[in-house]
């Protein structure tokens, strides 16, 4: 109450003594005391004429600015203005003057001095200030915009208004065209829907209702509003197709492809973006490369051609329309048509010197680079788009390229620089007022925490990002965040949930053309189940279309290879990790694992001591190794009192630091096998941990026993002796 009662008042002591004498009376008020504006409304009529029209002016202009706007503004209205006015003000609590600047003490205050104007002064105050801040540039075009917008809803409401341009409505909807632009640009997508709004309202010409609806649309889709999106890019592509305007058809279908490839319709991405490069590369033979689409009878900035943030001429939308088609690739395509694709564009962008278009290409070719795995290119291309981005200011442009290199960290399992970096991304989006990129952060940091072995955090992260999808619409962001979902959950033990949310993936995998995203981590999901069959189908298919997209596959065929191992397949195993571009911690422990199954020990052990000494590696990597060199060395009799013990007991401790309930089942059944264990070992409520051990894992250490197993004092046991 201290707290409400210290905003309301802005610390003045006489509201505040007010306040708080009210709020005795009636603790449960929750608005402002009609008491307090009467209060405050006659404290303002005390004041002189000349400090009255400063308060008024200051009113208009806002809750703060320079002390020379009051100046202006006052001669502009053939009014007196002194400093000592201020003075005044301040003593009478309700101004605050610092450094050359002004503020109400109150927010109330303010109010309370605007709404006692007639709604002519207001008009006539609104529209002076668009005038003066617009001729001598005193203020950004958004809110230059705000006051001429201000000016006309006004007069629209009460008629012609004296001292206020007959011409302010159209005035006024050139300068909301400007600002939305301006606020596309910047990334300020909210913003921008409402600048856009505001202007629709107005009751522009039909022309620049198309165009602010794209402009609208564009903002929407950023922000994954998709119905609002959808509505009115499909309501400017009928008007525009009826009023025989190709650029706008052009563009509303762009947007229309983009919306379809936000919801993974990569059939309708495609058809809608080829027709738009179609018809802007028919205009662009026929008009020229230079011409200006953009030429208005309304004047400079009112938009009746194409309305994308890239620019106003036919090349501009041409490359806006080739990167959006290239980026469809990327998801669900081939990386080689996406990588041509998107080179036109560059090519494009650099001869028209399009920043802007260019850093969104450099954007693009960083995700080809990425999926191809070429870190080295896409932080390059990375580290392009970024600089661009911030030059232009465009911090949801910026957001995208530092949400890309967080992910590049996490491949490169720099998990404390990828964390910090989504950690950043997603405070600059909330901020912004995104949603879509928070979740996609929170979908990063869950695949952070359940490689870290933070399972609890790993599922309530994803469980958030899925929430966000989900009002989202988003089915590819709910893939994103059903990845380490999937993994958290068998890790937590809830084996029925993870295998819900398997299925829930691979569902939504056939909407995305050959991304091979879910399929993938399906079969990793299988594997941590011990489902080996399972594992080895969906690995297949995964393989295949990261194939077909011409995308780095050492990932995917790591996890076949393991898959295999839990069918009895370990020569298959190590076939596939001959193919693997660069050895890491996994494929050091599945190859552990398939030479230990084929008597190999002496290569098994050296195997499993480079995943030990690898600071890469994840938890699960050292289990699966240790438990398998244990085995490997088993078989071999060499030490084995003593390095049986140590790694089951290193495998165990990390196994059990983590939670994860299938490890430490291994790490458990391992035990059994190879060290003395004449009772099961259980859990706290009594079940055999052995029994939670999926058959595929069963199988693996099956088969590594099957070469010799120890007995309780140590010794090897051949498998003739049996």
């Amino acid at each position: 109450l201290v707290q409400l009662l210290g905003e309301r008042s802005g610390g003045n002591p006489l509201f505040l003594t007010q306040l708080a004498r009210i709020a005795r009376e009636d603790p449960e008020a929750d608005r402002l005391p009609g008491s307090l504006r009467s209060l405050i409304a006659s404290r303002l009529d005390a004041l002189g004429p000349t400090a009255r029209a400063v308060v008024d002016n200051a009113a208009v202009l806002g809750v703060t600015g320079p002390i020379g706007a009051l100046e202006r503004f006052a001669g502009e209205m053939d009014q007196e203005f002194h400093p000592s006015i201020l003075d005044t003000l301040v003593a009478d609590g309700l101004l605050v003057v610092d450094d050359g600047w002004w503020r109400f003490r109150s927010d109330v205050v303010r109010e309370v001095a605007y709404q006692t104007l007639t709604k002519s002064a207001r008009a006539q105050r609104h529209a002076g200030t668009a005038f003066v801040m617009d001729q001598f540039g005193l203020a950004p075009v958004d809110l230059v915009a705000h006051h001429a917008a201000s000016a006309a809803e006004l007069v629209d409401e009460i008629g012609p208004t004296e001292a206020v341009p007959v011409d302010i409505r159209d005035r006024a909807i050139e300068l909301l065209v400007a600002s939305t632009r301006r606020s596309l640009e910047l990334g300020a997508f909210n913003q921008a829907i409402r600048t856009a709004t505001r202007a629709i309202d107005l009751d522009p010409d039909e022309d620049v209702v198309r165009a602010l609806l794209l402009l609208r649309a564009e903002a929407a889709a950023e922000r994954r509003e998709g119905e609002l999106a959808r509505t009115d890019a499909m309501a400017v592509l009928d008007r525009s197709v009826e009023a025989g305007d190709e650029v706008q058809e052009a563009v509303a279908r762009r947007l229309v492809g983009v919306l379809a490839q936000q919801a993974g319709d990569l059939g309708t991405a495609r058809s809608e973006l080829d027709r738009s490069v179609e018809i802007l590369r028919g205009l662009d033979r026929t008009s020229g490369a230079d011409s200006d689409l953009d030429a208005s009878p309304a004047g400079a900035g009112a938009a009746t051609g194409p309305t994308s943030s890239a620019g106003h001429t036919i090349e501009r939308e041409l490359a806006s329309s080739l990167s959006e088609r290239g980026f469809v690739e990327v998801f669900g395509g081939s990386l080689a048509d996406a990588d041509a694709i998107l080179g036109e564009a560059e090519t494009l962008a650099l001869r028209l010197e399009d920043r802007r278009q260019l850093a969104w290409v450099r954007q693009h070719q960083s995700w080809v680079s990425f999926l191809a795995g070429d870190f080295e290119a896409a932080e390059r291309r990375l580290e392009v788009s970024s600089g661009l981005f911030d030059e232009l200011g465009d911090r949801s442009g910026a957001g995208w390229a530092t949400g890309l290199l967080a992910y590049l960290r996490f491949f490169e399992r720099r998990f404390g620089e990828a964390e910090q970096l989504a950690v950043d991304v997603r405070e600059e989006a909330l901020a912004l007022g995104e949603r879509w990129a928070p979740a996609m952060m929170d979908s990063l940091l869950a695949s952070i925490r359940l490689w870290s072995g933070r399972f609890g955090d790993a599922e309530e992260l994803s469980r958030r990002a899925l929430a966000g999808f989900r009002d989202l619409g988003d089915r590819f962001g709910i893939v994103q965040a059903l990845v380490p979902r999937m993994r958290a959950l068998v890790a937590l033990g809830d084996d029925r949930e993870a295998e819900r949310s398997m299925e829930e993936a691979m569902s939504l995998a056939d909407a995305f053309g050959d991304l091979a995203i879910p399929t993938v981590a399906a079969a990793g999901t299988a594997t941590h189940l011990g489902l080996g069959e399972r594992a080895v189908t969906l690995g297949e298919a995964g393989l295949e279309r990261l194939e077909a997209m011409h995308a780095e596959g050492s990932e995917a065929r790591i996890t076949l290879a393991l898959g295999l191992c839990q069918i009895g397949d370990p020569e298959g195993a190590l076939a596939q990790l001959l193919h693997v571009s660069e050895e890491r911690p996994f494929s050091h422990a599945v190859r552990t694992v398939a030479l230990a199954m084929l008597g190999d020990t002496d290569r098994a052990i050296a195997e499993a001591d480079l995943v030990n000494v690898d600071g890469d590696a994840t938890y699960l990597d050292c289990v699966i190794s240790d438990v398998a060199a244990a085995g490997a060395t088993c078989i071999s009799g060499d030490g084995v009192d003593g390095d049986v013990e140590r790694r089951l007991q290193r495998a165990g401790r990390l196994a059990d630091q983590v939670g994860d309930a299938v490890a430490r089942s291994l790490v458990r059944s391992a035990r059994r096998r190879w060290i003395t264990s004449p009772e099961p070992v259980c859990d706290p409520a009594g079940v055999d941990e052995g029994e939670q051990l999926g058959p595929g894992w069963t199988r693996m250490l099956d088969e590594i026993s099957a070469h010799g197993a120890c007995d309780p004092d140590g010794e090897t046991i051949g498998d003739d002796g049996g």
